[in-house]
């Protein structure tokens, strides 16, 4: 069993999420996958990367991607960032990726049993697993698992000026 999930009373299998905004939605990410929460420092742009490529971060001297997940979920994005903006740097096997999210709101154990949806969410939306209802509301489950091995290697066919980035 992963430090994200554990047994309750019921024998129910329960999973920890990290509940955030993206845009107007709110969003989970599994905790096993979530490495740390960073605030949005410079990053490397890099051309020819499609639009939801934010940059390279250098974390402790490793490059990593950065996206921003509403741009990557399909979605506009309002305003710029700011130096508030959060990165959730998530990791999958040796691959890491950085995900530029609106808000962070909070950790949350959750029932299995309450995931919804699953096998419809990957059909209308590969980087969806489920959606989910707590005390909270309403969230999408992101697969972060689609997220990181699709995260940049698509579309890096023309030279894009990510219009959201001052560096």
């Amino acid at each position: 069993m992963t430090e994200s999930t554990h047994r309750d009373d019921s024998h129910s299998l329960m999973r920890s999420l990290l509940w955030v905004r993206v845009q107007s939605i709110d969003c989970c990410i599994d905790l096993t996958y979530v490495d740390r929460v960073v605030s949005l420092v410079a990053l490397q742009a890099v051309p020819g990367a499609p639009i939801y490529f934010a940059g390279l971060l250098n974390l402790s001297g490793r490059n990593i991607p950065v996206i921003d997940l509403g741009l990557r979920l399909g979605m506009e994005r309002p305003e710029p960032y700011t130096a508030d903006t959060p990165i959730i740097v998530c990791t999958a096997g040796a691959d890491m990726l950085g995900v530029i999210v609106n808000d962070v709101n909070g950790m949350e154990w959750v029932h299995s049993s309450d995931l919804q949806l699953g096998s419809m969410m990957g059909e209308g939306n590969p980087l969806l697993n489920a959606s989910i209802n707590t005390d909270r509301g309403m969230a999408l489950l992101l697969d972060i698992d689609s997220v990181i091995t699709s995260g940049v290697s698509a579309d890096l066919h023309s030279s894009v000026h990510h219009p959201y980035l001052s560096v």
